[in-house]
């Protein structure tokens, strides 16, 4: 761990916060794409989204409810191939920064690529581990 002259971790610096609500999520089917991130906790966003899922992957839009997730820790690296991973930049997704905790955060909302279709349904109480729970039980 890098430590500056003055005390402060340099490390926790350069890193950044990323929000995830779907797949990437511990247990959830993508989630080793997260690993080397730092696991910071459960999160909520404000009411200012809503959580949709097209059958195969989620998606957060523009809403009124909040949606549950996990917030991470990431470097730039890090970050970069996550970005590779969620197509950032085709359309697929696009990246914005929100306040979750009072603390600026990274997040991956649906772009207008994903949302070419009119094939995606709301995901009740924007939890996709609930609803990924409940769906197994359905099977």
């Amino acid at each position: 761990m890098l430590i500056s002259r003055c005390g402060y971790d340099t490390m926790s610096y350069m890193s950044k916060r990323v929000f995830v609500y779907g797949t990437l999520m511990k247990g959830m089917r993508n989630s080793s794409y997260m690993e080397g991130a730092t696991f910071v906790g459960s999160a909520k966003t404000k009411s200012e989204y809503e959580l949709v899922t097209n059958g195969s992957i989620p998606a957060i839009r523009p809403g009124n409810e909040t949606v549950n997730g996990e917030v991470y820790e990431v470097e730039d690296g890090f970050l970069e191939k996550l970005e590779q991973w969620a197509e950032i930049g085709t359309g697929l997704y696009d990246r914005k920064e929100i306040e979750i905790d009072g603390k600026s955060t990274i997040v991956y909302l649906g772009g207008d690529r994903m949302f070419g279709s009119d094939t995606w349904e709301k995901i009740p109480e924007g939890d996709y581990r609930t609803y990924i729970e409940s769906q197994q039980k359905t099977a």
